[in-house]
């Protein structure tokens, strides 16, 4: 039996939010789907990985968290074997153009989340709309909505 790599990057963000909404929305999949994935991997290991109650998660089961353990190991030894064979690495820095009045207060609240994320996903190659410039390549590209 293989675990599915997205249905584990899926259920990762479940346990972190507790939330299936915005698991789906930050893996840009619809909840139904989500759910699904949940299901399937429920039924690859027999049990069950999160406590509900009227479609709302609750809290991991102790299964849950024992693959929220090897999820987080199993994706990062994916991430890091698709970025060594992978040629288009992404280096350099994001320079972002944005007036102060567009976030306001909560424009450093944005970026440092978005940091995190970015962090997280490094290997996603999901960008929205943004100019990207590479340090060492001192080429510039324009990203529309993905």
């Amino acid at each position: 039996m293989n675990f599915d790599i997205d249905c584990l990057r899926s259920f990762l963000v479940i346990a972190d939010t507790m939330n299936f909404s915005r698991a789906a929305e930050t893996v840009g999949r619809s909840q139904s789907t989500i759910s699904q994935q949940v299901a399937k991997l429920e039924t690859q290991v027999g049990k069950a990985l999160l406590t509900r109650r009227k479609g709302r998660v609750l809290e991991l089961t102790s299964e849950g968290g024992k693959l929220v353990q090897y999820a987080r190991k199993i994706l990062q030894l994916n991430d890091e074997a698709y970025a060594s064979m992978s040629d288009d690495v992404l280096t350099g820095f994001v320079r972002l153009g944005v007036p102060l009045d567009f976030f306001g207060r909560d424009f450093t609240t944005w970026l440092a989340r978005s940091i995190r994320k970015f962090d997280e996903a490094q290997h996603a190659r999901r960008v929205r709309s943004c100019l990207l410039q590479t340090g060492n390549r001192g080429k510039e590209r324009h990203c529309g909505a993905a």
